[in-house]
């Protein structure tokens, strides 16, 4: 990556999620964080509110960004600090700027976790327990100080950002609030939560466009989703996490593709024409649906993860948030393997999973030690479990 990077989306993220944390809308807030963070866990509503940061400067380093942030948080415990210097640290995922938590603690910190990353044999005799407490809290803490609102305040020496009118922030706000009614009758629809971001930088200050996207923009793709059939809904539901909205310059420009988990749409509702209708997105939603991994994926996630995570916490007495990592089963070329290794996972993976965890609670207690677990398909023949601060990758 070169130093020429445009940073304002990787700033923008972090506006978005900030901005989304005034009002806890957690599906936005969700929209922002790499996949990593979202299963690890490492998002907490609950704790102090900012009530001031300030944006500084942002730094391209290889191929990240570092977006700087000053923050001030009220309703502090007693005990912890009322100021923090958090160096967010961003990376492209899913053709946008996501915001890593566990990196920015890291840098927020001065050591890298991955280093202290020990097999779960040995991580369960103790050998991380100390560590695991700290980096527990150290997330926490950092998720907690998300959850409160404050006034933006940017600087910046080298980068111009145009300035937002206070109509085109307005605007913002309207869409913020229409979010979790949309998102929730999506949610219903597909059999998971989702979430909604707008692009904004990509607006260009286009007040009339900002106005119309929750009524042309969000509503009519809301209404595309819940007229799906019920296969088409279940496939979407095991590939769908985020739907994201950008500006399109031209009324030509308007389109609808899912991209990996992202549903990108494009529009500019400022124009009659600019807009796709309900039967339009549809149609484009059917055409990039994988409708036989969807199934498979939506069936691992809503009912053998549930039902996973009562046998451990009734094996073991101890809650575990288990979760599956679709990406790899998703980038799979061979879509009938794909849906081999699912049912495979579904059949095998309860029973033996479950019984190790009784195992190895019997011999060391798992109390105050494990949160969450991951499972993920690796493009090898491998197999592996790794703990670290608390977290299973299986």
């Amino acid at each position: 990556m070169s130093s020429g990077t445009d940073t304002g989306p990787a700033v923008e993220t972090v506006r978005t999620f900030i901005e989304a944390g005034k009002v806890k809308d957690t599906g936005t807030m969700k929209s922002c964080l790499t996949k990593v963070t979202i299963e690890n866990g490492q998002l907490n509503l609950e704790g102090p509110v900012i009530e001031s940061y300030t944006i500084g400067n942002p730094q391209v380093e290889g191929d990240i960004i570092i977006v700087p942030t000053d923050m001030k948080a009220s309703q502090v415990p007693e005990g912890q600090p009322s100021e923090m210097n958090m160096p967010f640290v961003l990376m492209q995922e899913d053709g946008g700027w996501k915001i890593d938590l566990g990196k920015s603690v890291e840098r927020m910190l001065g050591f890298n976790m991955e280093d202290m990353m020990e097999e779960m044999g040995n991580a369960m005799k103790g050998v991380m327990e100390g560590v695991a407490d700290g980096m527990k809290q150290a997330f926490e803490g950092m998720g907690e100080a998300m959850s409160g609102g404050g006034e933006l305040e940017a600087e910046s020496e080298e980068e111009t950002i145009e300035e937002e009118s206070p109509e085109f922030i307005e605007a913002q706000r309207k869409f913020f609030e229409h979010i979790p009614r949309e998102a929730e009758k999506i949610g219903e629809a597909i059999g998971r939560d989702v979430g909604v971001i707008a692009e904004w930088e990509t607006f260009n200050n286009d007040v009339e466009a900002a106005n119309k996207l929750a009524g042309y923009g969000l509503d009519r793709v809301r209404a595309a989703i819940c007229l799906l059939n019920d296969d088409e809904q279940q496939a979407l539901g095991g590939q769908l996490e985020t739907i994201r909205f950008r500006y399109g310059y031209h009324p030509d420009d308007k389109s609808c593709v899912l991209q990996g988990s992202d549903l990108v749409v494009t529009c500019n509702p400022a124009h009659r024409d600019g807009v796709l209708d309900s039967d339009d997105i549809q149609k484009a939603i059917r055409q990039t649906l994988d409708l036989e991994r969807g199934p498979a994926l939506a069936r691992l996630v809503n009912e053998f993860m549930p039902e996973l995570n009562e046998g451990v916490k009734q094996a073991t007495r101890v809650k575990v948030d288990h979760q599956v990592e679709i990406a790899g089963f998703m980038d799979m070329p061979d879509r009938e393997a794909a849906v081999r290794a699912m049912k495979d996972l579904e059949g095998r993976g309860l029973n033996n999973w479950v019984y190790l965890m009784g195992h190895v609670h019997d011999q060391v207690a798992l109390y105050d030690r494990l949160w969450s677990g991951r499972f993920e398909h690796g493009p090898q023949a491998s197999q592996r479990v790794v703990f670290s601060d608390g977290n299973l990758l299986i």
